[in-house]
Order: C-alpha cells, then structure tokens, then sequence
C-alpha cells in the first residue's frame, strides 16, 4: 500500500484560491451546463458566510483541497466572501490596496471606516467586518488578491493566534491603504519613503 504525500498546506491553499478563479473564469464564458454549476457553486458560497444551515452545501470544494483542520472554517470564510465579488483573473492587489481604490473612486466613501473596523476587530467579529468590506467592494467591482486574504485571514482567525504576526498582517493593510499608488497615474507627487 503506497501513501501518497499531500502536497505542502501553502501549495494547498494556492490550488485551493485557484479553483474558486476557475469558477469564476467558468461564470464569465457563457458556457450553458458549466456556467450554471459555477452559479450553484458560488451561490452555496456565499449563503454560507451568512448562514450556517447552508455550509454543508459548500464544504465539498474545501475538504477537495484538504485544509489543515484549523483552517476549514477559514477557507469556508474565504471561499464565500470569494463568492461576493468573483473575480475570474489573478488578481494580486492586497486588501488594504483595494480598499484604496476605492477610497480613490469614491472619496468620501467608507473605505477608511471599514479599514479602521478591520484593524479593530477580534476573531469573532473580523468575519463579519471582511464580509460587509468584500460586498462594498464587489459593488464598484474592485477585485482582492485572495490567495494573500487566505494567508491574512489564517494568522487572523487561527485558534493559536499568534498576536506578533496578526499585528504584521493589519500593519500591512493599513500601510497598504495609505500608501498604495494606483498605476498609471498622471504626475502623482505623492512620495514614499523606504525605511528599511
């Protein structure tokens, strides 16, 4: 009997996030069949981030991927905010980063209230602050580099929190939101510093 070795967990978390793009790439050709699977499979998504009668019907296409027992619930999490804004290109613009278009887009917007209440939030309720934040951001469809959501919300949400690295990952959102220069902007004069 040969056992197979899983592949490391970031490979799987990577394959994982790959899948979900795979759906949403499916949504996007108007293929009939496979098109409406992708449907039925991101609708299960999302219903299970706000409803947990209905994670049962999702939690095929995280156990195919075979997360660490520690992380189900998270790649549950992800995968449904995923669902909220599927976005069928690989997207690498960081959570902070994107909440900075918005901002951009739509100054006076909540962006920066909805940054402050993810840098505030515990493991109970950062759930539902990345869900509201997601949904705002699938309104102006300003996509999220989620396989770097995956990692954040692992150190995040983890039951062995490690606060030093939890503190690294809202540091990063924060530093990415205020310091994010969008591409191709014409003669923008504001400058970063490097400190390190």
């Amino acid at each position: 009997m040969t056992t197979s070795a899983k592949p490391p967990v970031r490979e799987r978390r990577e394959q994982f996030i790959a899948q979900l793009e795979k759906l949403a790439r499916t949504l996007a050709h108007d293929q009939s069949n496979a098109a409406a699977q992708a449907r039925r499979t991101l609708a299960q998504l999302r219903r299970s981030v706000s409803d947990q009668r209905h994670e049962h019907e999702a939690l095929a296409l995280i156990f195919e991927h075979d997360p660490p027992r520690a992380e189900e619930k998270i790649w549950l999490l992800v995968a449904g905010l995923f669902a909220f804004n599927p976005q069928p290109t690989r997207n690498r613009t960081p959570l902070g980063a994107s909440l900075r278009q918005l901002d951009r887009k739509r100054p006076g917007s909540t962006a920066q209230k909805r940054l402050r209440q993810l840098l505030a939030a515990d493991a109970n309720s950062l759930p539902h602050h990345l869900r509201s934040t997601l949904q705002l951001l699938a309104v102006d469809d300003i996509p999220v580099n989620y396989r770097a959501l995956l990692d954040d919300a692992v150190v995040l949400l983890r039951p062995d929190v490690d606060e030093d690295r939890a503190r690294d990952v809202r540091w990063r959102w924060a530093r990415d939101f205020h310091s994010y220069t969008a591409p191709k902007t014409d003669n923008d004069d504001s400058s970063q510093e490097n400190d390190q």
